[in-house]
């Protein structure tokens, strides 16, 4: 029974949580101008990037990369679309828990 809870919460999140949190996200969205949103501070960006996004090409991430160099670690999450951590949710908790433990061990994440 405990492998089938990450999928029921994972449809349960999709038919509820999910479509507030993109309409929430779409109005911060467009309320943010990219110049604000890139001038973010000086800290270190993981940028996950679904390879498969309607909304947010990887030329996206490559933006992103060339104004901030290496700030930026992008991590491509194969067979994703937007709701990248509904869809692939090993792949982002992977990628976060690589990027945390780099961060860690470069001291950049005190």
């Amino acid at each position: 029974m405990p492998s089938l809870l990450p999928a029921m919460i994972r449809a349960a999140g999709l038919r509820a949580g999910i479509p507030r949190f993109l309409q929430a996200q779409r109005i911060a969205g467009d309320r943010t101008s990219r110049e604000e949103d890139f001038a973010a501070g000086r800290v270190p960006i993981l940028y996950l990037q679904p390879d498969h996004d309607p909304l947010a090409h990887v030329e996206d991430a490559t933006a992103y990369k060339e104004q901030f160099a290496e700030r930026v670690t992008i991590v491509v999450i194969e067979q994703s679309s937007h709701a990248v951590i509904a869809e692939q949710p090993d792949a982002v908790s992977a990628a976060l828990i690589c990027y945390a433990c780099q961060l860690w061990r470069d001291g950049s994440g005190e």
